[in-house]
């Protein structure tokens, strides 16, 4: 919708104040007249960035591949790893380079980069000059730095001594533990066969995609700004004071979006877990986290998967296309486009008392 509100604006014609919303929200930005300058700006930002990746990325694969071959492989995986879209041609993602740091780290930065959002990127390129961040900045800096981090050394806890990497340097394994905190949020390259896991690391992988990428960049889930303005309400609300982050306060139309994403996010989740659970064969030596991993992965749009997509039934495609395009367009936008055409309400209702907890 944001692409089809941008053509029109370009083209000059009228958008109504609903469909200003989605796109406000989708990019945002305060003010629909900043479409032209952010767009310019995000064409302009993609194409340097992803141009660098395949400039890295050629480095390694011409010699191995040679000029023609190579420079496609170059361009093609710069441009998918920076979208978030997680597409190869080597038909086991990335498994053969997982002892390549300049692969793997050139891959892992364009995952991360696009993950931010093309807003927090213009705004960490101007703090040389401005010597100050956006609010917003400072907390999708923040979740994605502790997300990084945790990841890395958590899954450094539950994959060690299992002999997914045990056989390489020290380097190179911590290499490959922070591409596997990176990749789930929300790029689905690998480095690893996912059937090899820890049932810990399967677990840290599924909460990882359900939290996906940033607001406002190329990635899916449910997003770090959503989950951080939840955990600081609940812990805001043990102590019965008001929910505020870097010295500033939450406000409650943020705190309504982020209960209703999560809540419909789960509720999405478990119905088509448990509509697959019914209909699709799971193999032995796997359980709950063979459809799970299925089923989050499509939500976030990652792309990761312990062997089911192979084995789909007609109902199971159904319902994982249709949980990549809720994921894809955005729980927000869906909501609002079924609720377009809607009048709020005027009556208003008593407020009732309910026992909670």
């Amino acid at each position: 919708m944001t692409l089809w509100v941008t053509i029109y604006v370009f083209m000059g014609k009228r958008v109504d104040l609903k469909a200003q919303q989605v796109v406000l929200e989708s990019l945002n930005i305060s003010d629909l007249s900043q479409v032209h300058a952010l767009l310019s700006y995000i064409l302009r930002f993609a194409i340097t960035v992803q141009g660098i990746g395949a400039f890295l990325l050629a480095w390694a694969w011409v010699p191995e591949h040679g000029w023609g071959l190579g420079l496609y492989h170059a361009v093609f995986h710069s441009v998918s790893a920076f979208c978030n879209a997680g597409f190869d041609l080597f038909g086991e993602s990335l498994v053969g380079y997982q002892d390549h740091p300049l692969v793997v780290l050139t891959i892992t930065a364009l995952i991360v980069i696009g993950g931010l959002g093309f807003i927090v990127c213009r705004d960490l390129l101007a703090y040389p000059k401005n010597h100050q961040l956006l609010w917003h900045s400072k907390i999708v800096l923040s979740a994605t730095g502790l997300l990084l981090l945790g990841g890395t050394l958590l899954f450094a806890w539950t994959e060690h001594g299992t002999g997914l990497l045990d056989r390489h340097p020290a380097g190179i394994r911590w290499m490959n533990y922070l591409f596997l905190a990176v990749t789930p949020r929300t790029a689905g390259y690998s480095t690893i066969d996912y059937t090899h896991l820890s049932h810990a690391g399967i677990l840290l992988t599924l909460i990882l995609m359900f939290i996906g990428a940033s607001s406002g960049s190329t990635g899916g889930g449910l997003k770090t700004t959503t989950v951080v303005v939840l955990i600081v309400q609940a812990f805001s609300g043990v102590r019965s004071r008001g929910a505020m982050i870097f010295k500033r306060g939450i406000s409650r139309e943020a705190m309504v979006k982020a209960v209703f994403m999560f809540t419909a996010g789960m509720l999405l989740i478990s119905l088509a877990s448990f509509i697959l659970l019914s209909t699709e064969q799971i193999p032995a030596g796997f359980g709950l986290e063979y459809i799970l991993m299925e089923v989050v992965s499509c939500f976030s749009t990652v792309g990761l998967s312990l062997g089911l997509s192979a084995n789909l039934t007609a109902i199971g495609k159904v319902v994982l296309i249709v949980m990549m395009l809720i994921g894809r367009i955005g729980l927000l936008t869906v909501f609002w486009a079924i609720n377009l055409r809607r009048t709020p309400s005027k009556v208003k209702h008593p407020l009732g008392n309910l026992m909670i907890g």
